[in-house]
């Protein structure tokens, strides 16, 4: 027969960042009082300091998300667009004919606004 390519996966890890999430983050930054790094001696400490702060923050407001990618997918689909994807196909596995219809329209109105904003 034709070998057939698969569809492998690999995982992307990203940090998404909102608008909501990035003023609080900014006003986070501005309200801190940054005791613990100043009140270490050397510039190496205050550094290390001033870094683990930092990345707590950034675990905190931005959390890293992992989604996986195929070799299939288009370059335009996005994570939310699977999580939408899947419950659109849990509904219609599960025999929720009106919240598969309503899935269905908002999924087909969220992939023609995505395609239109990627190649335009």
């Amino acid at each position: 027969g034709i070998p057939r390519k698969g569809n492998k996966t690999r995982i992307v890890v990203a940090r998404p960042m909102p608008d909501s999430r990035i003023r609080e983050f900014g006003q986070w930054i501005v309200t801190h009082d940054w005791t613990e790094v100043l009140s270490e001696d050397s510039v190496n400490s205050k550094t290390t300091a001033f870094y683990k702060t930092l990345y707590a923050a950034l675990d905190k407001y931005f959390p890293q998300k992992r989604t996986k990618v195929h070799n299939n997918d288009k370059p335009w689909i996005s994570s939310a667009l699977k999580a939408l994807i899947y419950k659109r196909q849990e509904a219609y596995r599960q025999g929720q004919w009106h919240l598969y219809k309503m899935l269905r329209n908002k999924t087909t109105r969220v992939i023609k606004s995505t395609k239109k904003s990627y190649y335009t």
